[in-house]
């Protein structure tokens, strides 16, 4: 291990500050100045709902509808129509801002995608939640001995992207949410790319997982055949010596047979009957015996025997 230096005098703490926020920040920018370039005019929600898309029309026939549901003053549409929430005052703004934004989109190449529960942007491939709401004011009543409350629209609108667990809003403040809209379509291109880049990197991990595999899978597929001809090799080896051992029984048998002038018929016999079962067993010489026919010359058992026997 280095020792640290005993003569330094710069400062006792180092900071490190957080750049991812401002390396954001600085890619915002730069797309914000790319789409306001190319569509300038269209990244501008106007002042009136003019030929609006026909996502737009579809949801302004639905807020428009006598029998919309209706809760804390708040018209509320989705599944087939673009999630919005809205109260009945604040329906054109919200459809122009909507509007804005749908235009802009497409204008940028991407599409508006809507399924059962929620509307997706879709950015770069990928897809991103969105939604439109008016914010609920709590109130409190003073008439009841509990303080209950109720809630009434508070005409600020919030646009918001992705689920709760990790979503991103813009609101009504010190600027109107419509002031937003190029920020709003820098951040989906953003998280468009680097949801793509990240997918294309699972993918590419994923490809490689599956190469692994199959390397690992073919390897395994070898070793279980190689050992496999392993299996056999021994085991004709020690049929082979087993085999050996044979025959050097029978020729001592056969000579001491000769010796003792015991060299009868039935002796002949056997020596034959025991060479031609040597040979049998022997896996250099592949004899076939009729009535071995059947036996695995491995366990020296019948591989299939009969369990019935009928006439």
């Amino acid at each position: 291990m280095v020792a640290l230096p005993t003569d330094y005098s710069g400062p006792s703490e180092t900071i490190i500050q957080p750049v991812l926020k401002k390396q954001k920040a600085s890619l915002i920018s730069s797309i914000q100045k790319e789409a306001e370039a190319d569509h300038k005019s269209a990244l501008k929600v106007p002042t009136r709902l003019t030929d609006p898309d026909k996502l737009i029309i579809a949801a302004k026939v639905q807020l428009e509808k006598k029998d919309t549901y209706l809760r804390d003053g708040l018209l509320s549409i989705y599944g087939e129509y673009l999630n919005i929430r809205i109260s009945p005052a604040n329906i054109n703004r919200a459809l122009r801002f909507m509007d804005a934004l749908v235009k802009s989109l497409k204008l940028r190449g991407y599409q508006i995608r809507i399924t059962r529960y929620s509307t997706l942007a879709v950015v770069e491939g990928e897809e991103f939640e969105i939604s439109l709401r008016e914010k609920l004011t709590r109130i409190i009543e003073k008439t009841t001995r509990w303080g209950s409350h109720s809630y009434a629209p508070s005409g600020i609108l919030i646009f918001k992207i992705g689920p709760n667990y990790r979503s991103k809003e813009w609101r009504d403040g010190k600027q109107l949410l419509e002031n937003y809209l190029t920020d709003i379509i820098a951040t989906l291109e953003l998280k468009g790319q680097k949801e793509k880049e990240a997918r294309i990197q699972r993918q590419f991990k994923e490809k490689e997982r599956q190469e692994r595999d199959r390397i690992q899978r073919e390897y395994e597929q070898l070793q279980e055949k190689e050992l496999l001809r392993f299996k056999n090799l021994l085991q004709q080896a020690q049929q082979w010596k087993q085999a050996k051992i044979l025959r050097e029984f029978i020729t001592d048998r056969a000579s001491h047979a000769m010796n003792n002038k015991n060299n009868t018929v039935d002796l002949t016999e056997w020596i034959n009957w025991a060479n031609q079962k040597a040979d049998w067993y022997d896996p250099t010489m592949p004899c076939i015996d009729d009535l071995l026919n059947g036996v695995d010359k491995t366990t020296l058992t019948l591989k299939n025997k009969s369990t019935h026997y009928g006439w």
